[in-house]
């Protein structure tokens, strides 16, 4: 009985040990990949980062690093994929929020004219916090662009009532 229990103690300590060991592995590598990034180094970075999602899929930090990787290389396609699957996520650890992940899938698809999908994601945006002065900004940009002024004004004032510094929605509005 004795043996038992020094047995499952032993056990349990070393699991414990372990768990510490790899995640401390696991954040000396999350901090050389983060060195990679603002050196510019977005390849070598998401190597490190997607070898760390392989081994804990639920960490939706390492898709937004590796969305931010493939976002600063002009992969815009595959950096949507991974804010997609952050966008997944229930629960986001900070500095995330589903507020910036939704704003950056809105600005890519943006970039890439597919405006149908980033005035979705803008509205996403919107019905999480309606007073949000750049998602209102941004889908005023989209409806100007698709020639629906009335939706457009409407959408730039808020987002002059909101932050009275986006010029650009000054502009538009003439």
């Amino acid at each position: 009985m004795l043996i038992t229990i020094f047995i499952i103690i032993f056990i349990g300590t070393s699991l414990v040990l372990l768990f510490i060991v790899l995640n401390a592995y696991g954040k000396k590598k999350l901090e050389r990949a983060l060195d990679y990034m603002k050196n510019g180094k977005y390849e070598e970075a998401i190597v490190i980062l997607k070898d760390l999602y392989s081994k804990n899929p639920g960490t939706k930090l390492y898709n937004w690093y590796i969305a931010q990787c493939y976002e600063n290389l002009g992969d815009l396609e595959m950096a949507i994929v991974e804010y997609q699957k952050v966008a997944l996520s229930t629960e986001l650890p900070p500095p995330l929020s589903i507020v910036k992940v939704h704003e950056k899938l809105g600005l890519l698809n943006v970039k890439l004219g597919n405006l149908a999908k980033a005035k979705s994601e803008f509205s996403t945006v919107l019905s999480i916090n309606p007073t949000d002065a750049m998602a209102h900004y941004f889908l005023g940009d989209i409806y100007y662009r698709e020639n629906e002024y009335q939706k457009a004004i409407q959408h730039l004032e808020k987002a002059i009532q909101y932050n009275d510094s986006i010029v650009d929605a000054y502009l538009k509005l003439g």
